[in-house]
Order: C-alpha cells, then sequence, then structure tokens
C-alpha cells in the first residue's frame, strides 16, 4: 500500500522538460540583433523615408507647376513661346508724359507706328486647324500661311484710336455728320472691348492706398503688375509680320484683290488707326 509511485516522477520530469523547451525557443527570439544588422535596418528604412519624401515633392513640385501653366496658358496660342512673364510697377505719374499720348506731332505718330507696326501676321496652317477655322480664314496668295494678328495688337488698335478720337478736332479737322457718327460709334466699340479684355486678364496685383502731400483723398502710386516682357513678344510677331497693303497677298475669292480698303477692324494696320 505504501510502496513508491513511480508515475508521478515521470508527469514532474515531462512537464520540466517541456518548460526548459519553451524557454529555449523563446531566447531565440530574445536574443539581441547584432549591431551591423540593426545598422543596416536602419540605413534601410531610411533610404526608403527618403525616396517617398523625394517623390512627395517632386509631385508636389510637379503638380504645382502644371497647374500654374494651366492658368497660364490654357488657350494655345503660336506666340506662347514668346511669353516670358515678370513683376513690373506702374507709377501713375507716367501716365501723364510719354511717347504715345499728348497732341499730335511726328515723334507721336512714329512710336505709334512703331508699336503696332507687326500687327498683321502671317500664321501658320497648324494654328488654323487648332481653331478649326481651315474653312474660313485667309489664305495668303503666296502659300505661305494665312493673315491674322494677336489679340493684344486689337486692343493696342483701341487705345491708338482713342487717343485720336480725344484730339478729334486735330485729326478729323473737317468732319461732316457722318464722320462724327462713324468715330463715336468706332470709339463706343473700343471702349466695350477694353472693358472685356480688362475683365479678361483680371489683373489681381493689389492697388495699395497712400496719402498724397497737400490732397485729402488718399490715392494710389507704385502698383505691381503681372506683365509679358513686351520686347520679347514684339519681337516675335516682327518676325511673322506681313504687309497686307502688299499687291496681290490678299485676294476675296469673290471680289478680287484686295487693296487699300478694310476687310475687318482687326487688319488695319496703319496709322489711319
Amino acid at each position: 500500500m505504501g510502496g513508491p509511485k513511480h508515475g508521478g516522477g515521470d508527469d514532474s520530469d515531462d512537464a520540466t522538460d517541456r518548460l526548459l523547451n519553451a524557454r529555449e525557443k523563446n531566447s531565440r527570439w530574445e536574443r539581441p540583433v547584432p549591431w551591423y544588422q540593426q545598422k543596416r535596418a536602419v540605413v534601410g528604412y531610411a533610404a526608403v523615408l527618403i525616396v517617398q519624401l523625394v517623390v512627395a515633392v517632386g509631385l508636389a513640385v510637379l503638380l504645382g507647376r502644371t497647374r500654374a501653366e494651366l492658368r497660364g496658358q490654357i488657350l494655345y496660342s503660336p506666340a506662347n513661346e514668346a511669353i516670358d512673364w515678370s513683376v513690373q510697377e506702374f507709377n501713375s505719374g507716367n501716365g501723364l508724359h510719354g511717347d504715345y499720348i499728348g497732341p499730335p506731332r511726328p515723334a507721336l505718330e512714329k512710336a505709334w507706328a512703331e508699336l503696332l507696326g507687326p500687327m498683321n501676321l502671317r500664321l501658320s496652317r497648324e494654328t488654323i486647324v487648332k481653331y478649326h477655322r481651315e474653312g474660313e480664314a485667309v489664305a495668303l496668295s503666296d502659300g505661305t500661311g494665312y493673315a491674322g494678328s494677336l489679340n493684344v495688337y486689337h486692343e493696342l488698335h483701341c487705345v491708338r484710336w482713342l487717343h485720336k478720337y480725344v484730339w478729334n478736332d486735330m485729326y478729323w479737322p473737317d468732319a461732316d455728320a457722318e464722320t462724327k457718327r462713324k468715330n463715336r460709334s468706332h470709339s463706343d466699340h473700343c471702349l466695350n472691348t477694353l472693358r472685356m479684355f480688362a475683365m479678361c486678364h483680371g489683373d489681381v496685383g493689389p492697388v495699395i492706398y497712400s496719402w498724397q502731400p497737400g490732397i485729402l483723398k488718399p490715392g494710389a502710386n507704385g502698383t505691381a503688375h503681372q506683365c509679358v516682357d513686351w520686347s520679347r513678344l514684339s519681337h516675335w510677331a516682327s518676325e511673322r509680320a506681313i504687309d497686307i497693303y502688299e499687291p496681290g497677298l490678299i485676294v476675296n475669292p469673290e471680289l478680287g484683290t484686295y487693296r487699300n480698303l478694310s476687310i475687318s477692324m482687326i487688319l488695319q494696320g496703319r496709322t489711319s488707326n
């Protein structure tokens, strides 16, 4: 009855073995990782983060540039290649003097003639096709392209016309009632055209008021604007300018060769504007 129980001792040994085996397995995970492996892992993680950061920054820059380009040039123009923007400051005092204002005089006439010189341009077929105007565009008889202009020259034409209208007694000293009516109608057209262009451009440069010496009402001066490099754009236009009065260059398919007659508002490029 009181003999030893060998079965109980075996159970204890088995439990001890299982515990040791579990500790051995756990110790494999608890062994410290060699320093060089840790360093390699850290460097790897850092490299991944750097690559992700570079990609993110690159995408942000590309997206920002693309959106800026879309805002600036969503309309195709062959002259887009000549556009170079910069910030320029206008001084209201400059408007009181200049080559383009004041009474008619030889220097003023010359300045306006040069400014409007490249008003009429030779446009490529590619441009005509992009605007789907193949069926109505005025082809040049020499086969070198099509007659056209840039909107900015229409704006300048209107400024020139309004300058003449201000000095109408000197430009049209003997105007009859019909001439006066036409001039007034043309002036209304130009005023409305410039209004539309101003609203279209939407210059959002802030105008900051300041006090002027001896003047009760605050005024604005030194306003900043985003401007094209005019000399660059004018040079681009000059390289493509045509003389619409060149005999035989423009031929109306129904009425014949264009002479010194107006074919459209936009193609009036001489000082008669």
